[in-house]
């Protein structure tokens, strides 16, 4: 299905509804702007700093209620990858489809050229963009070819002295990896969970984090430790960002 749609400055790109800014979430029900896919670009409304993201991955995760072998009910999360290789797992309330306006200059996989038309096509999900290239060439590209928006060469940036002190990109960095090992997939809330643990609670928690959503039942004796083991299991899929909020009954 193919539609085009007109922008409106500060209105909502895809069906008109006004909006307040830029990041702000357009609640119209049958707004297409509502839908996500592979390759769209994004903003985490919720995070401005961290710029514009594309959708990697689409996670589905089972809410039905039944212990049947196949889950008839899923709730779509969506991998985002940012700037500086930051990776967020995010629902769909909190995100935005990006969508450029009209002169401004990008980096395609067809090389470098402007948006030339306050219109946009949708196909597949994914909007499609009118182009004009550097040698006056017009073509239409998916925003999923585009890679950035155009910034100025590092010799530009040099003399004109915007630049980042050595500090800062230090920071970045560690807080980069750092953030990296907390919400990769290896075990780390057993050794900075200030526990003492058994070798068996240590067994149950490795294998309830090899699967990837696990339906496990804990029913050791009393005493033996299945709060401890259920509370390193929360912690880590937190970490992971696998999982946000937690019934306890």
């Amino acid at each position: 299905m193919v539609s085009q749609i007109k922008l409106l400055k500060e209105n909502c790109p895809f069906c008109g509804k006004e909006l307040e800014s830029k990041f702000a979430k357009c609640f119209n029900i049958y707004c297409q702007g509502r839908k996500f896919n592979k390759g769209n670009l994004v903003l985490y409304r919720l995070n401005k700093n961290l710029g514009l993201g594309r959708i990697i991955k689409l996670i589905e995760i089972p809410t039905s209620k039944s212990l049947d072998d196949e889950d008839t009910q899923l709730f779509t999360k969506y991998k985002v990858l940012f700037n500086n290789t930051i990776i967020k797992i995010i629902p769909p309330i909190d995100l935005v489809h990006f969508v450029f306006n009209v002169n401004e200059k990008v980096v395609s996989k067809h090389g470098t050229g402007i948006i030339n038309s306050n219109d946009f096509v949708i196909k597949d999900g994914i909007i499609s963009y009118e182009l004009l290239k550097e040698n006056g060439k017009k073509i239409q590209i998916y925003e999923n070819e585009i890679y950035a928006k155009y910034i100025l060469p590092i010799e530009t940036l040099i003399s004109e002295h915007k630049l980042d002190p050595p500090q800062n990109f230090l920071i970045k960095y560690w807080a980069n990896l750092f953030y990296s090992y907390f919400t990769s997939y290896r075990i780390k809330c057993i050794t900075n969970s200030r526990l003492t643990l058994m070798q068996h609670q240590i067994n149950v928690t490795h294998r309830l984090t090899e699967e990837y959503f696990p339906r496990i039942i804990l029913a050791d004796e009393v005493g033996l430790g299945k709060t401890i083991e259920a509370g390193i299991y929360i912690k880590e899929m937190m970490a992971r960002n696998l999982a946000e909020r937690i019934i306890i009954i």
